[in-house]
């Protein structure tokens, strides 16, 4: 079950008390020659459990969560989990070196009328009027750029587009969690805006 309900609070966090029952509230099932906890389908090993708990923690007092872990660490599926469980609502994005911010924010397209145009929002812009959890996957990929004008953003809880004459401020819950297959060289400006969890 949903332990936050989002039609009663836009808050983005659980409860301590809610978070240690459902790490709590655990069956026991035998995978192999393993007797393993499980909650939901979902195998709580002490690494996820960790994770579990340093999310709640870090995303109560800061916008920006850098999760690190090598491939096959459960991650992402640590994440989902979590999410589920606050049912909260997110958007993910696969990052690369050829990303650019503007594709975050959004672009011009063309309107079913012949000729004209029309703005079409980007999943930063769509994410951050909607308080939604934005994923990045993969973020170690990013270029100066996009973290730069990122953070920023992040920072100041809103955006300016010139392009369409509009501020864009930050709705209640809005977050950005990005997921590390390695240690980011930039470290230490991430965690000045956010803050870092390393699993496995």
């Amino acid at each position: 079950k949903n332990l936050l309900n989002p039609a009663e609070s836009q808050k983005n966090d659980i409860s301590e008390e809610d978070l240690e029952f459902l790490l709590s509230n655990t069956t026991k099932k035998i995978f192999g020659n393993e007797e393993l906890n499980v909650v939901d389908e979902f195998i709580l090993l002490d690494p996820q459990r960790l994770l579990l708990q340093q999310m709640w923690r870090a995303l109560l007092v800061k916008p920006l969560l850098v999760i690190n872990g090598a491939p096959g660490t459960g991650k992402s599926a640590t994440l989902k989990f979590f999410l589920e469980k606050m049912g909260k609502s997110s958007l993910t994005l696969y990052m690369d070196s050829q990303t650019d911010f503007k594709s975050l924010l959004g672009n011009y397209t063309c309107s079913e009328k012949i000729g004209e145009f029309e703005w079409k929002k980007g999943p930063l812009i769509h994410a951050m009027e909607q308080g939604l959890y934005l994923i990045l996957e993969n973020f170690e990929e990013t270029n100066d750029e996009v973290l730069n004008s990122l953070l920023s953003c992040i920072e100041k809880g809103e955006i300016n587009l010139p392009t369409i004459g509009q501020k864009i401020r930050a709705n209640v819950g809005f977050r950005v969690i990005a997921i590390t297959n390695v240690n980011m060289a930039k470290s230490n400006q991430v965690s000045a805006h956010g803050s870092i969890s390393k699993i496995g």
